[in-house]
């Protein structure tokens, strides 16, 4: 049994017409923890025995499945965590890049605005840490359960099959030739079996598969279950509560200059934009002067020169 979650799925099944058949590459975990072997299992149920009677499915089988359950959830904790921080990254982004379009060129503003909106982003993240881990708190309850029963047992009897069938302990019908086959369901089914896969071999190991089978059918509940309530935990005390209190946050941010009548230093352009506005005005008024002087002098300025000039000449000549 390997611990494996969050599968990605093959970039083939991504696409809407996948070309099949599609290849599908198993990489073996690398941590040797990840791993549960049978001998595994035996040696953990053993340590576990009681008094108990020597029965498939006793309380020792299920204390051990109950450790092996343990492990595979704790191997979620880590991408949960990554699952929330995505999301918050992700929304201080969308907050700084709204924050800056709205508030340009007001850097004053922007960052009272932004300082406000990232506390509240703070106090929702530590919210949604809270929250996330009260769920694999209940996860890891020494108690198993689930009300979704006829999943938990349709998966047990799939993996014990399984399990019975590449250990060689139930009747491999594909080894017969087609028409015994039918012989011998046919056999089966008259002497009142009514599952030809119920045919299987006792073994020593049978304790060990029943624990195994049994993590193996709980862990998919279980799992399903965390998975449909991590993003719904992740919207509920991180996403929400901060977009629905934005303008209460900025409102909030703004009082104490509003109170001191002060609100006008927020919309100061700050020195950068105060330097940039003068070289733009300066490159107006060149550009404006050499246009002036590619078109050639305006007819009124001419008259106005040259009436000036007459004026200057009539002074020297009467003087």
């Amino acid at each position: 049994m390997v611990y494996t979650t969050y599968r990605w799925r093959p970039a083939e099944l991504l696409k809407e017409n996948p070309r099949w058949p599609v290849a599908v590459f198993v990489q073996s975990p690398l941590d040797r923890k990840a791993i549960t072997t049978l001998e595994d299992l035996r040696e953990l149920i053993e340590a576990k025995r009681g008094r108990e009677l020597r029965l498939p499915g006793g309380p020792a089988s299920y204390a051990a499945a109950r450790v092996v359950i343990g492990k595979a959830i704790e191997q979620w904790r880590v991408p949960a965590e990554s699952c929330i921080s995505d999301a918050s990254r992700k929304l201080e982004a969308a907050i700084c890049d709204v924050v800056s379009e709205v508030t340009t060129p007001y850097s004053k503003l922007f960052e009272t605005v932004k300082a406000s909106l990232l506390a509240a982003l703070s106090e929702a993240l530590a919210d949604c840490k809270r929250g996330t881990e009260k769920l694999l708190q209940q996860e890891q309850s020494p108690d198993l359960f689930t009300q979704n029963d006829h999943y938990l047992q349709d998966s047990f009897h799939k993996a014990r099959r399984m399990v019975k069938r590449l250990l060689g302990l139930e009747v491999d019908f594909d080894e017969l030739e087609p028409e015994k086959q039918t012989q011998l369901r046919q056999l089966l089914r008259e002497s009142g079996l009514q599952l030809c896969a119920d045919v299987t071999e006792p073994s020593q190991d049978d304790d060990a598969i029943w624990s195994l089978c049994m993590a193996h059918a709980y862990h998919k509940v279980a799992f399903k279950r965390f998975c449909d309530q991590l993003p719904r935990e992740v919207d509920h005390t991180l996403l929400r509560p901060v977009v629905r209190k934005i303008k209460e946050n900025i409102w909030n941010s703004l009082q104490d200059a509003i109170q001191a009548g002060n609100v006008h230093h927020f919309f100061l352009e700050d020195q950068r934009t105060l330097e940039k506005r003068k070289q733009l005005e300066d490159k107006v008024t060149r550009l404006s002067r050499g246009l002036r002087l590619l078109q050639g002098p305006d007819p009124r300025e001419a008259e106005l020169l040259r009436s000036k000039r007459l004026l200057q000449f009539h002074i020297r000549w009467n003087g």
